[in-house]
């Protein structure tokens, strides 16, 4: 009898341990993704500073800003200026305007992230509005300060450094205005190669919602079905268009900052 209670023991011990780390690793989920994607710049988390990196480069990038409400939010919420050209490393103060346009006191928080997703963990954050509750009185109006860098390692990233050259995907630099399936030296598929079309902002953003569907035979296998994130994407796209004939003196990266404010 004893040695059938050990036996059975040695089976249920080890299910209660692993039942019980599993509630725990759901209590502490989501405290535990917030934390990988602050370490990461996961999903384009931003970072957070004391101070800026203390050496400044003669790079630049444009840091393009958008907003967003939460539809149950009556507030307006608008950057103050929609671009800024920063060195990398530079420190720099922008401003987002939020308006109450209720007739009562209401408390928010907005969450902040940049796109493309992988610039997160450059762009680092030194005094933002997001990082506590805001309350706005009845039709208050405020300016809210963002105080920010980019951190000179963007510059040595070999993919957000590589729009001119030709990686898992064909080069970016140049792509609007230019014929599909052309940039030099890219093993394109069939399907592409004999597209006969010319990358505008229109035809780019029907080829990001749905390539295959876009393209017949299309080998591209992500679809963007966000619009908005599309139309980051397309801006971000045109930027790096502009700058291709002159890379050594504009940054790599062109990041769009996006606040969205949301009701607590």
């Amino acid at each position: 009898m004893k040695s059938q209670r050990r036996k059975n023991l040695r089976v249920v011990v080890p299910c209660l341990a692993f039942i019980g780390i599993m509630i725990g690793v759901v209590a502490y989920s989501p405290t535990l993704y917030r934390l990988f994607c602050a370490a990461t710049g996961f999903g384009g988390t931003t970072q957070r500073a004391v101070a800026d990196a203390g050496v400044v480069s003669n790079r630049t990038v444009t840091v393009q800003f958008d907003s967003n409400v939460a539809p149950d939010l009556p507030w307006r919420f608008v950057p103050a200026q929609r671009e800024v050209s920063v060195h990398l490393g530079e420190q720099k103060l922008v401003f987002f305007t939020a308006e109450n346009l209720s007739d009562n006191a209401i408390v928010g928080h907005a969450t902040f992230n940049v796109t493309p997703d992988r610039t997160g963990i450059y762009f680092n954050k030194i005094q933002c509005f997001c990082f506590d509750d805001e309350r706005l009185e009845a039709h208050e109006r405020v300016e809210m300060p963002v105080v920010f860098f980019v951190d000179p390692a963007l510059a040595g990233d070999s993919e957000t450094a590589a729009v001119d050259a030709n990686k898992a995907g064909p080069m970016l630099g140049g792509v609007i205005g230019r014929r599909a399936g052309s940039a030099p030296g890219y093993n394109y598929s069939l399907a592409l190669r004999g597209a006969d079309l010319t990358w505008s902002v229109d035809n780019l953003d029907r080829w990001l919602a749905d390539p295959g569907k876009f393209i017949t035979g299309a080998k591209m296998p992500i679809r963007i079905l966000d619009a908005s994130t599309r139309r980051d994407i397309i801006a971000y796209l045109q930027i790096e268009s502009r700058k291709s004939s002159d890379r050594s003196k504009f940054g790599p990266a062109v990041q769009s900052a996006s606040d969205q404010p949301r009701k607590e």
